[in-house]
């Protein structure tokens, strides 16, 4: 018989070594390039970029990396996948009263119709609950949080990148 809870607990140990082997992995996620230098060389075809600050040092490289990825892959004939998360104050730029970014992302989702966003439920949430209104733009994809996509995607296979 199992022990009750110890589902959940593997579950948030295996998040847990997720991250550690992550952060460890990408510490120096910020560097500009570090997106497409992550990624020449390996065979990915499904890239999940997650983007937890609407700080313009981090969002802009992030969006013009992505756009780069997308058009090599394109112009080298792979199908590709790739979906930015957000979160925190980086959900920003998925919502319609408050992202400096609507028109580009509008762009790129209609340039690259292998390109999707999601953002975090639980982000969305405490918005709501500081009084904060939440419409996103048009296309985006919600996700309970922002933790649990990034697992589920993992868990499939997608390769994971912290801008």
């Amino acid at each position: 018989m199992p022990l009750p809870g110890r589902g959940r607990w593997a579950r948030v140990a295996a998040v847990a070594l997720v991250f550690a082997l992550t952060g460890w992995l990408a510490h120096d996620a910020l560097a500009p390039g570090r997106i497409l230098t992550e990624l020449r060389g390996v065979a990915a075809d499904r890239i999940l970029v997650h983007i937890a600050s609407s700080r313009g040092e981090v969002v802009e490289p992030a969006l013009q990396e992505v756009e780069d990825y997308l058009r090599e892959a394109r112009a080298a004939g792979r199908q590709v996948k790739v979906e930015i998360v957000a979160n925190n104050t980086g959900m920003d730029i998925l919502r319609a009263n408050t992202s400096a970014y609507a028109a580009r992302l509008e762009r790129l989702r209609a340039a690259y119709p292998n390109l999707s966003y999601i953002a975090c439920n639980q982000t969305a949430d405490r918005l709501r609950e500081k009084g904060a209104k939440v419409t996103l733009l048009p296309g985006v994809h919600v996700a309970p949080t922002a933790l649990d996509e990034i697992v589920k995607r993992m868990q499939e296979g997608w390769v994971y990148i912290r801008a």
